[in-house]
């Protein structure tokens, strides 16, 4: 892969990650629970919510996914480390959605 792809996806990928922040933190603001949309779920998720704990969850592990693709992006951090980093973060937040939805 192309460094100017990984840098392209890194961009788009915090992007996303600022959105999804976003959404979290005006959830938190409103009182009320983060629900996927197919934007930032995809179709398993769609229409699910978190619980309080998983909206937390959720603001946070974003927030840190778009720093850490920031920080790659302008090489302010060695790429090996901080790749293995988001992409334990990415697990982190993965699991946590799943461990923290709302029957």
């Amino acid at each position: 892969m192309s460094i100017e792809l990984i840098e392209a996806m890194l961009f788009l990928f915090a992007i996303w990650s600022g959105a999804c922040a976003i959404k979290a933190a005006q959830a938190l603001q409103q009182g009320g629970r983060y629900r996927f949309a197919r934007w930032d779920g995809g179709l398993l998720r769609d229409g699910k919510v978190l619980t309080l704990r998983g909206t937390q969850a959720k603001l946070v592990l974003v927030s840190l996914l778009g720093l850490g693709c920031l920080l790659l992006l302008t090489r302010a951090v060695p790429f090996r480390p901080a790749q293995f980093t988001l992409v334990a973060i990415a697990a982190l937040s993965v699991v946590s959605d799943l461990a923290q939805t709302e029957p």
